[in-house]
């Protein structure tokens, strides 16, 4: 009925959920009209959502229903703003200026002392103050550390977020200095509540918003720098933001100047993954200058070895008098140290790491809360493998070295197993360019490292051989006839790349068992996607053999020989059965994979679609 809010059971509750998630949840609907010209409903249940109202739904307990209710809440503020009549009520409905003044209550003052800031800590009489009904008194603020922690007074910056995503909601937000209060507390002591707010806010078109994150990229807090990096990944990965390119590169490339190591260390992370996408690297290579200053350049050696691959990237490096000593340093030393690397990114990306846990009632952030981000493995860029991305790189490599001759020598010499190891990821990094397979072709690579399975006995060097030919990009006709020369995929057999790759996927157990030895120091290491997973046991109508057959689908999608057969596979299972692709539990297995196993951009981008149903929030919890 809307007369009194505060004592709603839980059916109450659900029925309210209900109510906004059907007849209001349509723009112009009759429903919403009527309830927005006899005003009486909403200005209810705006008041009883306002922070200021002290019985009211921030207060409530962060339970399940309460949660749902508050997204329910979050999308009538969106419906709202499509209309007129809806704008109009939020203009003339003081909950924006009630979430500004919260807001205000926690920018400190310029006088503002060490003493002054611990009135943010919970006191004794705080703590005593929260009910099951209620989480804190009117004696605490509405954004004190314990209520956004244990209360729903967190949607606050859910509700800010939905108003960011339109034009008028944040004209509002302007208009009632609550984007000012958000750009004043990045430089306070509430990481909590700033880290929330960058969380929260749509990025997604050039605004107050992207002014926000920008100020908090440049914060005092090294955590809320490094918090505000960590959300230009995570746009990254969701892929739905306009001129990615101009904006977050910008940023990014500026940001590589802070001086705390995580958050260069994660900025440069970010960079090189959305290298991937030529776009990007094109941004890059215009920006290329700045990456050439003093102190940024040893920062970036792998992101250099990315702009390789790009004609322009080589003009220029060339025009700053970088390319020959980089070819020089590569030839000499660099082809041999590769292998080491690799064998550390794969230790540590197939390493489970325990993770600390700290209490979110703390308002203590020290290193420990880098500790639950652990950076990201690098996957290093091979510098030949670059080259061989256009004719200008792979002339230049063949004119300034002989490099190639030395690679050849060295492919099938299993006496020196560095050397050995490092021709074949030189011959893998090839495979992945047409250029380069053309190359290896014509120098006969592929029948000398097949022969390395069938005569060597170091099982290094076997995992090498089949790493490397698992760098082949599944990509038609050219993958089969390189499949053929091997002498894996009998003549005759057409455009099998489906068989292809399941004959490459014969190979799996002695792979696994090769790739162990190579950087692991046993196969107990090695995660066993599908074996366990968060929340198994949540929700019993999923079978796990579905559960297990999604992870092994992305799986392949790591290998680029077997690539498209894992990404049709997905789209098969999720068109036969798509409550897979909109359950909670099964996303958080396939992240969990994905933090164990180091899944790459692409692969994480593929799975963010398939999994486009589910909330932001499930991805990244708050």
């Amino acid at each position: 009925d809307g007369d009194d809010y505060s004592r709603m059971s839980d059916s109450q509750i659900d029925a309210l959920a209900d109510f906004i998630d059907g007849p209001l949840s349509t723009p112009g609907s009759r429903r919403l009209a009527d309830l927005l010209r006899k005003d009486d409903f909403l200005q209810l249940l705006f008041t009883w959502i306002s922070p200021r109202c002290v019985d009211g739904f921030m207060n409530k307990p962060r339970t399940e229903k309460y949660q749902q209710l508050g997204k329910s809440l979050s999308n009538l503020i969106f419906i709202l703003l499509q209309s007129p009549e809806g704008v109009d009520f939020l203009q003339h409905n003081r909950v924006i200026r009630d979430i500004s003044e919260a807001l205000q209550a926690e920018v400190p003052m310029p006088d503002d002392s060490a003493a002054v800031r611990q009135t943010a800590r919970p006191t004794e009489n705080t703590q005593r103050s929260f009910s099951k009904d209620n989480i804190s008194s009117d004696e605490t603020r509405a954004l004190d550390a314990i209520r956004v922690t244990k209360s729903m007074s967190r949607e606050v910056f859910a509700f800010i977020g939905v108003m960011t995503q339109h034009d008028i909601g944040l004209s509002l937000l302007k208009k009632n200095d609550v984007m000012s209060a958000l750009q004043k507390l990045v430089d306070s002591h509430r990481v909590d509540i700033t880290k929330l707010a960058i969380d929260n806010l749509d990025y997604s078109k050039p605004g107050t918003a992207r002014d926000f994150l920008s100020i908090a990229m440049r914060s005092h807090s090294k955590l809320i720098r490094f918090y505000a990096t960590k959300r230009l990944q995570k746009l990254l990965e969701v892929a739905d933001v306009a001129d990615f390119n101009s904006w977050c590169v910008e940023l990014l490339v500026t940001q590589l100047r802070d001086d705390d190591k995580e958050v260069v260390n994660v900025t440069i992370r970010v960079l090189e993954e959305a290298c991937e996408f030529p776009a990007v690297l094109r941004t890059m290579v215009e920006m290329g200058p700045a990456l050439f200053e003093s102190g940024i350049r040893s920062k970036v050696s792998h992101l250099l070895l990315k702009m390789c691959s790009d004609p322009a990237g080589l003009k220029l490096m060339n025009d700053f008098d970088l390319l020959s000593a980089i070819i020089k340093e590569w030839c000499d030393q660099g082809w041999r140290d590769y292998v080491k690397d690799m064998d550390n990114f794969v230790k540590a990306s197939l390493s489970l790491k325990p993770k600390v846990v700290r209490s979110r009632s703390s308002q203590q952030h020290t290193q420990q809360d880098f500790e639950q981000h652990p950076a990201d493995e690098s996957y290093a860029p091979h510098l030949v493998g670059m080259l061989f991305h256009s004719e200008e790189g792979r002339d230049l490599l063949i004119s300034s070295s002989n490099h190639l001759e030395i690679i050849d020598q060295n492919l099938s010499n299993d006496h020196d197993e560095t050397l050995c190891r490092s021709a074949l990821m030189t011959m893998g990094h090839m495979l992945r360019t047409p250029l380069g397979r053309q190359e290896t072709l014509k120098r006969n690579w592929l029948q000398k490292s097949v022969g390395l399975l069938k005569t060597c006995s170091n099982a290094r060097i076997i995992g090498t051989v089949l790493s490397a030919l698992g760098m082949m990009e599944d990509d038609g006709e050219t993958a089969a006839d390189c499949m053929r020369e091997l002498g894996i995929l009998p003549n005759g057999a057409g455009s099998a790349i489906p068989k292809c790759s399941e004959i490459w996927f014969g190979f799996e157990s002695q792979w696994k068992c090769a790739l162990s030895t190579l950087a692991v120091e046993g196969p107990s290491d090695i995660p066993e996607h599908g074996a366990t997973y968060r929340g198994q046991a949540e929700d019993q109508s999923l079978e796990p053999a579905i559960i297990h057959e999604i992870l092994e689908s992305i799986g392949k999608m790591l290998i680029p020989v077997s690539a498209s057969q894992g990404r049709e596979a997905l789209i098969k299972l999720k068109a036969g059965k798509p409550e897979y692709f909109e359950s909670p539990t099964v996303l958080m297995a396939c992240w969990e994979m994905a933090d164990s196993g180091g899944l790459p951009l692409h692969v994480r981008r593929a799975v963010q679609d398939l999994f486009s149903g589910c909330r932001a929030s499930t991805f990244w919890p708050n």
